[in-house]
């Protein structure tokens, strides 16, 4: 059960909300891990920034969650968002206090989020044809609720028709021809990052504005509106050359011919002669991109278009490859390690092929991956068998020591719990094998990682050091896996 005292009641609000009409979106992530989630009505760009802020997260996804069935459906456009989806689900479910099944969505147009009527409120409004009393009922959300009739008054009827609903037809969807033209623009985006990040360290007073304008082409992008993110990318790359002209040094002093250098104040000619030596010195000259990142920069500009246009035709176990492979892309580039990027892009082109063709998974994925992978999820596949094996007694036990308790309904927690938990192992360690070196040097650093969570986590210890007398240590069931999958990537 969640601690009241961390509950967000915005995000608790938001969600109750969006179970009724749709609601928009932001999560704020640092990789694949959601560190905050914003579900309002209207999401202002201080808000996201205030949650980057707080959070330190350097990632924003964003969109327009709904309800369907029992689902709490965050749908978004171009691609699914890389993020671990069971700890996403915890997050919501902590943080907000309630039960929440999530799943994201790519869809060709977000849905339409409604506008509330006058002073926020539903129900009737006051028409402004009619008298003062008059009133009208708004167009009703679903066709088992019926009209209501205007009053009337006692000596003539007031004539008010139903106004037209205010709220806009869908997008429609976006071409091909749109998407990559978005693609194009966001690598030119990405061929700014040194020169924002250059601008906002020299100029902390201008920070807030280059925020803004970076925000405001990240969200015509995500809408694939392509005028008002050329517009945007525009107003930012003005910004930056305004902000470069303005440290420029002042130029030197002109001295006329045959006119002796003054001395004002007192210096000293050696004083002198040293400014005049660091007024001559040449400006420092721009940065120049290595190799590597140009050939980056021209190879993710070529792919990327591809890459959002084919996605859509795979299914799914290929769509996940890509959508990995193009993560880790995207943060080798972030973090300066091209040729880590070029890398992973040359693994990602076969897939996009295969994509297009829509054969499946790319044949291209070096054999030692795809059996290094299937050893993974083969393994994985007994843990589950091993652990309801060891569950069974303390279900027995329970049953028999604590009989007012329900046995099997809190044996069937532990086991969703733990299923969520060596779920997201697996997950992780599959992304950061396909991503990963030829040596699987991050997957042998997850491994690692794993391990010590495996031992920290305190329903395993819970469920290990029970007091009903049952022997079982699942922590030794899941060290036991991961040593075996550590000892297959060695081989």
């Amino acid at each position: 059960m969640a601690d009241k005292d961390k509950i967000d009641e915005d995000l608790k609000e938001g969600i109750k909300a969006a179970r009724k009409k749709p609601v928009n979106f932001a999560l704020i992530c640092k990789g694949t891990s959601v560190l905050k989630a914003i579900v309002q009505k209207k999401i202002l760009s201080s808000d996201v920034k205030a949650a980057k802020t707080e959070t330190g997260g350097s990632i924003v996804w964003e969109g327009v969650v709904t309800q369907e069935g029992d689902e709490l459906v965050f749908s978004v456009l171009g691609e699914e968002p890389a993020v671990r989806l069971p700890a996403f689900k915890d997050l919501l479910n902590e943080q907000s206090g309630l039960k929440t099944k999530p799943r994201f969505k790519v869809v060709p147009a977000l849905p339409i989020v409604p506008d509330d009527d006058e002073g926020g409120q539903t129900g009737t409004t006051k028409s402004q044809n009619a008298g003062p009393t008059a009133e009208v009922p708004n167009p009703p959300p679903s066709n088992a609720e019926t009209e209501q009739e205007s009053p009337e008054t006692e000596s003539s009827e007031s004539e008010v028709a139903t106004p037209k609903s205010s709220i806009p037809e869908a997008p429609p969807m976006p071409s091909s021809g749109d998407l990559e033209k978005i693609a194009a623009l966001r690598a030119k985006m990405a061929e700014l990052a040194p020169a924002i990040k250059k601008a906002a360290a020299a100029a902390p007073t201008r920070a807030g504005d280059i925020a803004a304008a970076v925000a405001a082409f990240k969200t015509a992008a995500s809408a694939v509106n392509v005028p008002a993110s050329q517009a945007t990318l525009g107003n930012l790359a003005k910004l930056l050359k305004e902000i470069t002209a303005s440290l420029a040094p002042p130029p030197p002093p002109v001295v006329e011919p045959n006119q002796p250098p003054t001395n004002n104040g007192g210096e000293s000619e050696e004083q002198e002669q040293q400014a005049q030596e660091q007024q001559q010195e040449p400006p420092t000259a721009p940065r120049v991109p290595s190799d590597a990142e140009m050939r980056y920069n021209q190879q993710i500009g070529e792919l990327q278009p591809r890459y959002l246009a084919s996605i859509q035709k795979a299914d799914s176990v290929l769509a996940g490859q890509m959508r990995a492979i193009f993560a880790y892309v995207t943060e080798q580039a972030e973090a300066g390690s091209f040729e880590k990027a070029l890398a992973a892009i040359k693994r990602l082109g076969p897939m996009v092929d295969q994509a297009e063709m829509g054969t499946g998974a790319a044949s291209e994925i070096s054999s030692d991956i795809v059996a290094k992978r299937k050893f993974l999820l083969e393994r994985w596949r007994n843990i589950p068998s091993e652990i309801n094996d060891r569950l069974r007694p303390i279900e027995a036990e329970i049953e028999r020591q604590v009989p007012a308790e329900n046995a099997k309904e809190l044996v069937t927690e532990m086991q969703s719990y733990l299923r969520d938990f060596y779920g997201e192992i697996r997950d992780a360690l599959d992304k950061a094998i396909v991503s990963g070196d030829s040596e699987f040097t991050q997957a042998m650093k997850l491994i690692d990682t794993f391990r010590d969570e495996v031992r920290a986590n305190e329903l395993v210890q819970h469920i290990d050091t029970n007091r009903l007398g049952v022997k079982v240590k699942v922590q030794n069931i899941l060290l036991q896996a991961l040593a075996e999958v550590e000892e297959n990537l060695a081989g």
